[in-house]
């Protein structure tokens, strides 16, 4: 749990500062609401994981891959991207992770998520008209802040 609050406050100290923050005591008629910690752990996770996916489809745009779909869902499976490589699709699981994360996040894809990509993968290929040629992707986005981070592109990968 230590790494989880350095993990929200190092992201909360570093994209909030006191002129973005509204309070509600300036404004008598308002109610104040309060946001659990669980759900501001989530809006993070979601915030982080969003400026993740922005950086892997800007990576694959500049190695040439065409980007057709981003948070693909299907029930509630979901691909972050689908891209198209010449002919080739390209199915992306983005993982982003600190820099002093003890399990790189290429290797945290835990069973239950690679049974739900396949599942989403499988429904995305028979929607499809035709038969295609495709592969899984990981890219990891491991950073310390949005300015410092190092980005791994994992092509071919077994689910």
């Amino acid at each position: 749990m230590a790494t989880l609050f350095h993990l929200v406050k190092s992201v909360l100290d570093s994209r909030f500062n006191a002129s973005s923050v509204k309070s509600n005591a300036a404004q008598p008629n308002s109610q104040k609401t309060s946001t659990s910690a669980p759900n501001k752990i989530l809006t993070l996770q979601k915030s982080i994981g969003n400026w993740a996916e922005e950086l892997a489809a800007q990576t694959l745009k500049k190695k040439g891959l065409r980007i057709l779909h981003r948070n693909w869902m299907h029930g509630a499976d979901e691909l972050d991207i689908i891209a198209l490589d010449e002919n080739l699709t390209v199915f992306v699981e983005v993982r982003a992770r600190k820099f002093n994360a003890r399990v790189p996040g290429a290797q945290t894809l835990n069973k239950r998520k690679r049974t739900a990509l396949k599942r989403a993968i499988s429904f995305y290929l028979r929607s499809i008209p035709d038969s295609i040629s495709w592969r899984s992707d990981i890219i990891e986005v491991s950073y310390q802040n949005k300015e410092k981070y190092e980005l791994f592109h994992y092509e071919g990968v077994n689910l």
